[in-house]
């Protein structure tokens, strides 16, 4: 395809610039010298924001097959980020949550994020960043009636 054609498409575009994001977002992990990465940093939202979770709850809000959230999970627990209790009704089951050392480290990374976050945003003005949210959110809800695959299954 010609290049204006793939400029005039919107997935193009968002797929460009979060690429972008994403790497300028790895380099600064990089540069704080933190032992926590970006991915892992971003993979652990979740449970930031849900306290605890099951493997297959967070195999799905991440969109990760279950081989990969086990790997993860072992690294993670490996590293001291992350523990593991058994849920009370079904043994089989285990909950992740974040350790205070996995918490103090993922907090401690906000600031990286949203320093990214102001330089990203630089130049906006509100109005404009909210007509984004709102064409984003948009976006997203029309995503949310199709049938996409999830890569837990």
């Amino acid at each position: 395809m010609p290049k204006k054609i793939l400029d005039s498409l919107i997935g193009i575009q968002m797929s460009r610039t979060m690429l972008s994001m994403k790497r300028y977002l790895i380099a600064e992990f990089e540069a704080s010298q933190s032992p926590l990465s970006f991915e892992d940093w971003m993979n652990l939202l979740p449970l930031v924001e849900n306290g605890s979770m099951s493997h297959r709850d967070l195999a799905h809000v991440l969109g990760k097959d279950k081989t990969t959230i086990s790997r993860l999970v072992s690294q993670w627990i490996e590293k001291g980020y992350v523990k593991t209790e058994h849920d009370t009704e079904d043994q089989r089951i285990k909950h992740l949550t974040l350790s205070k050392e996995g918490k103090k480290l993922h907090n401690s990374l906000n600031s990286v994020v949203q320093k990214a976050d102001r330089g990203f945003l630089k130049g906006l003005e509100q109005s404009e960043f909210d007509l984004f949210k709102k064409v984003l959110t948009k976006i997203q809800g029309s995503l949310e009636t199709k049938k996409i695959p999830s890569a837990t299954h």
